[in-house]
């Protein structure tokens, strides 16, 4: 048990070490990761050499997925707190009788739980007329590549 606990320290403190890449330096590659890693001493205890992409990989893949559930559990702890908060405000509102500020609780909660139906946008030019998304450059590579003038 002992020796599965250190093993689990040992991946915890590379996959922190690894998240402090990732967030340090944008756009670094996995290659990279394991290079700075080895650089830095931190090597596969088991062969002593910089540890695979594929372990890199996996670490990368459980930090963002372990970031994304972080996140979503953040959102929904925000939305319970402002949903705690517009119901204090409704108290509020009702013991004075304003019937306005209940409608715009009611709107913001809507908002914020997504209860009300999808509204149609449209967008049109100038004085409802269709969009002009002619492009002369569009023209031009055709006539390059095809040798053909596209119809006005």
């Amino acid at each position: 048990m002992a020796l599965n606990n250190n093993k689990e320290i040992r991946i915890d403190k590379r996959r922190q070490l690894v998240a402090s890449l990732l967030l340090r330096v944008p756009g670094i590659t996995q290659r990279q990761v394991c290079d700075h890693l080895a650089d830095q001493g931190v090597v596969n205890p088991d062969t002593n050499e910089s540890y695979s992409l594929g372990t890199i990989n996996n670490d990368i893949q459980r930090l963002r997925d372990e970031w994304r559930e972080r996140a979503a559990e953040e959102v929904a702890e925000r939305k319970a707190r402002i949903l705690a908060e517009l119901d204090e405000l409704r108290r509020a509102a009702w013991g004075c009788g304003d019937l306005d500020v209940l409608l715009k609780i009611q709107k913001r909660e809507a908002d914020l739980l997504g209860l009300d139906a999808p509204q149609r946008q449209e967008v049109s030019g100038p004085g409802g007329a269709a969009i002009d998304v002619h492009d002369s450059r569009f023209d031009a590579a055709l006539e390059k590549v095809f040798g053909v003038e596209e119809d006005e």
